[in-house]
C-alpha cells in the first residue's frame, strides 16, 4: 500500500480565507465543497474547504509520519492552536491506496497523536482507496 496524509478545514469563506491567509502554507488549496460532499442538512450552504498539501509517506506508518510532521512543524501546529474562530471543522487525514495484491493494513494511533490533535482541535479520518 501507498500512504499520504494531510490536513483541512471547513467553514464559510470568508473564514477559510481567512485561516489560509493565516496558515500561510505552499502548496495548500481553498475551494468551494460541492453539494455531493454536503450531508442533506448542509446542502446549498456556503461550505469552503482548506486543504494543505498532500504528503506522500515513505513507509508503511503513515501515523507515525504524521505525528513526526506535527512534531517538526511547531509553528504549523501553534498557529493551528491559535487558528481565527468560526472554523467548523479541523481534520488530519490518512489515506491508504490499495495496489493490485495488496491487503488492507490497520493503523496504530499513539497517545501522542492523539495529544498533537486534542491540542489543534482535530479529528482524524482515516480513508482506504483502490
Amino acid at each position: 500500500m501507498r500512504y499520504k496524509y494531510y490536513l483541512s478545514a471547513t467553514g464559510s469563506q470568508s473564514e477559510i480565507h481567512a485561516l489560509a491567509e493565516y496558515l500561510n502554507v505552499t502548496g495548500s488549496k481553498v475551494e468551494q465543497l460541492r453539494s455531493a460532499h454536503l450531508s442533506n442538512n448542509l446542502a446549498g450552504s456556503d461550505k469552503w474547504i482548506w486543504r494543505s498539501p498532500y504528503y506522500d509517506c515513505k513507509g508503511d506508518f503513515p501515523e507515525d509520519e504524521l505525528l513526526e510532521f506535527l512534531r517538526k512543524n511547531a509553528d504549523l501546529v501553534e498557529k493551528l492552536k491559535e487558528r481565527p474562530e468560526g472554523i467548523q471543522d479541523m481534520v488530519a487525514v490518512l489515506v491508504g491506496k490499495i495496489g493490485d495484491g495488496d491487503e488492507p493494513n490497520g493503523y496504530s494511533i499513539s497517545n501522542d497523536l492523539i495529544t498533537y490533535l486534542a491540542e489543534i482541535r482535530a479529528s482524524l479520518e482515516i480513508d482506504v482507496v483502490r
